[in-house]
């Protein structure tokens, strides 16, 4: 297994020319120098191309100097060894261009100058899909998906090359082997072969004097033999509805065309026509099915007649595959497609398993290709895909679709735990979404309402007037699981810092207002300060009274002893 995988560490060096290309979540090594002993270097990155402003890293003796180097703050898994800058598990803020800056011992610059360095980050190939749809017109079209970063596509048919470049190629419908689609980018590698089959053309064929039911593919076209000569015959199409000659529609033909005057069975439905003899609906409604009878009537006067049962089916549409394992770690494939009367039938790596049902349990080890085919009595397709043993019973129930890389480093990651994402509202009113969950070599990536976000780390800041679903996805090399909340706009700068969270098994919608509060407790605040001025107020006043009647007092009787002093005088 081993020997046919690409390996993703990749290795880059100052003094290339071309750019360094970085797979995301695995590791990089940049050769800066290779004698440290004289040099001390430092890194930086050309942001703005300001040498002051822009983030930098400083390596003294051979290792990182952590309280200058805020180009990898907080960041363990970067480390610098023998002069190879290595970054244990890239992210996408890792893309950019790069300088570095050689220092003799005294702190003087020297005169040796490396060239700079272009690091592109890029997402590595995924699993490959390949998908084959037949039109109406019996046209084939193969299609080909995978996840990661510009994607490059290629396609083989029995090993001979057919067009590059597009992610679908269109096919003659009688097409038939083994057709490969292969996918890259600067980083990885993928591909997946199926076996492909001719298309069987929608349009169907029936004639009035067969013995089984004609079925015909709604919005298609129906051919309906009524009679080869019909030079010797005028004839009456009758659905027999309810059985009663003179009420059913019908639907007159005389010449080989039809009296549009007297065909109440097809009015207003141009696309239906007779053409030597045949009865040709161009496309074929739901009322279409029903019992039929065709009448041919001689000119001697005799007549005959014929029937026909019509049913009307939708075809099959595009058919999905999916592989689910539950946290037992027992593996179920489920299939499932649009069509009517759907019959579906399973082969593992060419052998059949259990027909009739759209999920199969299987195995918890099976490896290999599964095929789900899926018919009815108008059409068929198929899909196929690759399936790895599920990860084991210590895995959380996961959807699995796993390539080559995946089973390389299966046995060195923790699975993913539950996902918690969390909104903060700061005073300035600028929200920060934050997630968080166990596991080994976490990755992870945003959507919100459904449109892709910044990949790569676990917090992101948003507008504060954001409103809808955000998810936060977490993956790694065994399994992974996501998260969505309903986030609201922050309440605004007049409002304290708020929380929200949810928990992985929760699903809340939460908004909190604390405006009203904060003017409750002003208004409050405001009362209580009117109450305690008006009881200081009557406490200076009763005191300014109490004085007044003392001096009042003291006044009367001064008044008193001077009057009572005069008198004794007199007398």
């Amino acid at each position: 297994m081993k020997s046919k995988c690409e390996g993703l560490d990749r290795f880059c060096r100052f003094d290339q020319f071309d750019p360094c290309y970085a797979a995301l979540g695995h590791k990089l090594n940049v050769l800066m120098l290779l004698d440290t002993s004289e040099y001390d270097m430092k890194i930086q990155k050309r942001i703005n191309y300001n040498k002051t402003t822009d983030p930098v890293c400083r390596v003294k003796y051979g290792r990182i100097k952590k309280n200058e180097c805020d180009l990898y703050s907080n960041r363990s898994e970067v480390t610098v060894i023998n002069g190879t800058l290595i970054i244990n598990r890239v992210i996408r803020a890792d893309s950019g261009n790069y300088t570095v800056t050689l220092y003799h011992s005294d702190g003087t610059e020297t005169s040796t100058d490396l060239e700079d360095l272009e690091v592109n980050v890029e997402a590595p190939v995924g699993s490959v899909e390949v998908s084959i749809i037949c039109s109406s017109s019996g046209v084939m079209r193969a299609s080909c998906s995978s996840e990661g970063d510009q994607l490059l596509y290629s396609w083989t048919l029995n090993g001979d090359s057919l067009m590059d470049g597009n992610g679908s190629i269109d096919l003659n419908e009688g097409t038939d082997g083994n057709i490969t689609c292969s996918v890259k980018n600067h980083v990885s590698h993928g591909q997946k072969t199926i076996n492909v089959k001719p298309c069987v053309g929608l349009d169907q064929f029936c004639r009035f004097n067969q013995s089984d039911p004609c079925y015909a593919a709604l919005g298609h076209k129906l051919n309906v033999l009524m009679v080869l000569d019909t030079s010797g015959y005028d004839m009456k199409i009758q659905k027999r509805i309810n059985y009663n000659k003179t009420t059913d529609p019908v639907c007159r033909v005389k010449n080989d065309t039809i009296k549009k005057k007297e065909c109440d069975l097809y009015s207003n439905r141009p696309e239906v026509t007779v053409i030597n003899g045949t009865l040709i609906i161009n496309r074929v409604i739901r009322a279409d099915s029903g019992n039929y009878t065709v009448t041919l009537y001689r000119s001697d006067g005799t007549d005959t007649s014929t029937h026909l049962e019509v049913n009307v089916e939708a075809p099959i549409g595009s058919v999905e595959v999916s592989i689910i394992c539950s946290s037992s770690g027992v593996m179920r494939a489920s299939c499932s497609s649009e069509g009517d009367q759907l019959l579906y039938s399973w082969t593992l790596n060419g052998d059949s398993l259990m027909d009739g049902n759209s999920s199969i349990d299987l195995n918890e080890g099976t490896d290999g290709n599964i095929t789900c085919s899926v018919k009815n009595h108008v059409s068929h397709g198929q899909k196929n895909i690759n399936v790895k043993p599920c990860p084991g019973p210590t895995t959380t129930s996961v959807t699995s679709t796993v390539n080559c890389v995946d089973v390389v480093q299966r046995e060195k990651a923790a699975p993913i735990g539950s996902v918690e994402v969390s909104i903060i509202c700061s005073s300035s009113g600028v929200m920060r979404a934050s997630c968080s969950s166990e596991g080994d070599q976490l990755l992870y990536s945003w959507t919100l309402n459904g449109d892709s976000l910044m990949d790569g780390n676990s917090s992101i800041d948003l507008n504060e007037g954001t409103d809808g679903n955000i998810t936060c996805s977490v993956k790694n090399h065994v399994s992974h699981r996501q998260k969505t909340i309903n986030v609201k706009p922050c309440p605004g700068p007049t409002t304290a810092s708020l929380t929200f969270t949810a928990k992985d098994s929760e699903y809340e919608n939460m908004s909190f207002s604390s405006g009203v509060s904060v003017v409750f407790v002003l208004v409050w605040c405001f009362q209580m300060m009117g109450l305690f001025g008006l009881l200081g107020g009557f406490h200076i006043y009763m005191r300014h009274t109490s004085g007044k009647k003392q001096e009042d007092q003291k006044l009367r009787m001064r008044r008193f002893r001077e009057q009572h002093e005069h008198t004794a005088e007199d007398s």
